[in-house]
């Protein structure tokens, strides 16, 4: 296992104006709607630049929601190397304890290859509807939905089908996907912390829940770029990864901005520069083989697009063919301004707050106490629905654990407060910060520092109480089910 972080270098020193990252961080802190929580830019394997925005830290843990989607891909490229799957294996044929709920005679002809290109043959993601019909087993679920097209002739994000690759590589080896990729992946690339969730049954879920720092992330994008080739051993197959990297499924007719229209690979978005794995709320991992650089980038962002836009228009042409002239004082300007970064805290002058997306969650939270602590600080609890018992279409692990139980925040005032609370013997890590009074208006904001999420309570001057997300969490909207439980990985 490396025993050091990537190298470091300056911009220059690998062709790289340093202009164009301040360019690039000007374009994201001139939306409003652009969060970024941590930026690392890599050339030639050497970091040139990164930064993460106070309260968030480089040695934390991210939710990286669909980026987890090209680690599965990963396992199911070395699975099928090692001769444990086929991606021409029929999904029947391998979960054939539940060929009885197939109805559908195209179903029985689907392969985990077209599940791997999101080619199905639904119209729509199938996930809910799969966890509908079984909510104790999400590959039994999707085998008995009906599909809408013939299997590999339309494109469709499908979460469903990435789960069903995951849970197949996790059959077949016999172990989760955490497991399966430690000594195949993660120890090599020198990944040694890491969270997957996991469904009912212990399975990781592949579509979504993988937790990783920011430089694993590039660690990832690096070998992409490299072949496969990490150091002096060959981790991803190379057949394997110009398929994946290549566009496999038309999705010309998509929605959602030119990036997302240019072809996909095997869990693999081909952007209109190189390619990607992304997750909801931009989490990236945007790979340039033509410039054999990589940015990683984990935040709480609406607007995906724009964020490719501005490392398209604004980082892209600042790369150049060869090592420019050095200049110490750039590169000090730009350290300075990376070691700067920082989320507003409440009430102070640059606090913009964006449009709060619910105040209504499908679980309630209710503000129950506020007090004050010392001169800077206060203690605000707030408590879920009792009732709850975390049902959701859509399949989350340990659903409902803890949901009800108060969760005190500590917040400063004019400054952000960390803390880590127990929460059903997980982590939930925070950041809290407060503007206003104990017994009058108040605006605070909590930052989950694991997630793209952050809670915002609002209390009007006749006590009436708001409590809603700036960036809704895609499963039951609980602060508690933020809530991990990371590993140490065996060296």
């Amino acid at each position: 296992m490396p025993k050091s972080p990537l190298p470091r270098t300056t911009p220059e020193s690998q062709g790289l104006n340093s202009a164009a990252i301040h360019a690039f961080l000007d374009a994201i802190d001139a939306r409003n709607d652009l969060d970024l929580h941590s930026l690392m830019i890599l050339r030639h394997g050497n970091v040139l630049a990164e930064g993460w925005w106070h309260p968030y830290r480089h040695d934390q843990l991210h939710l990286l929601y669909s980026l987890s989607k090209s680690f599965t891909s990963a396992a199911a490229g070395i699975a099928e190397a090692e001769g444990l799957i086929s991606l021409d294996d029929r999904v029947v044929d391998v979960f054939a304890e539940h060929a009885d709920v197939v109805t559908d005679d195209r179903m029985r002809e689907l392969t985990l290859r077209q599940c791997v290109r999101m080619a199905t043959g639904h119209r729509e993601d199938a996930l809910e509807r799969a966890h509908r019909a079984a909510p104790d087993d999400l590959v039994r679920g999707f085998l008995s939905v009906p599909l809408d097209e013939e299997p590999g002739s339309i494109f469709s994000y499908n979460n469903a089908a990435t789960f069903v690759v995951g849970a197949a590589v996790q059959k077949a080896s016999g172990e989760d996907l955490v497991s399966f990729l430690t000594p195949r992946l993660f120890r090599p690339l020198g990944i040694e912390r890491a969270y997957w969730q996991t469904d009912t049954q212990g399975r990781n879920l592949g579509f979504s829940g993988l937790h990783l720092t920011t430089e694993s992330i590039a660690r990832f994008g690096q070998l992409i770029i490299q072949g496969g080739r990490f150091e002096d051993q060959q981790l991803l197959p190379a057949e394997w990864l110009a398929l994946a990297t290549s566009k496999q499924t038309d999705n010309s007719n998509r929605e959602g901005g030119p990036d997302w229209q240019q072809g996909y690979g095997y869990q693999f978005w081909i952007a209109r520069h190189g390619f990607r794995g992304d997750g909801a709320y931009g989490q990236f991992c945007v790979m340039l083989p033509e410039l054999d650089a990589v940015v990683a980038i984990t935040s709480a962002s609406n607007d995906l697009q724009a964020v490719l836009d501005a490392v398209w228009d604004e980082l892209l042409p600042g790369f150049a063919d060869a090592p420019l002239p050095a200049d110490p004082t750039a590169v000090a300007v730009l350290r300075q301004r990376l070691d700067q970064l920082a989320l507003p805290t409440v009430g102070a002058a640059d606090w913009r707050p964006p449009a709060v997306q619910e105040w209504t969650a499908d679980q309630p939270l209710e503000l129950t106490k506020i007090e004050s602590v010392g001169n800077d600080e206060f203690l605000i609890t707030v408590q879920g629905d009792q009732q709850s018992d975390g049902s959701s279409d859509s399949p989350r692990v340990d659903p409902g654990a803890g949901v009800g139980v108060p969760l005190t925040f500590r917040c400063g005032i004019g400054h952000w407060t960390d803390g880590v609370i127990d929460v059903d013997g997980a982590e939930l890590p925070y950041a809290g910060s407060v503007s206003g009074s104990v017994d009058g208006a108040l605006d605070a904001e909590i930052s989950f520092l694991q997630a793209p999420h952050r809670l915002r309570i609002h209390r009007n001057t006749d006590g009436a109480v708001e409590i809603g997300w700036y960036t809704t969490p895609l499963a039951p909207p609980s602060p508690h089910l933020l809530a991990t439980r990371p590993i140490d990985l065996p060296r």
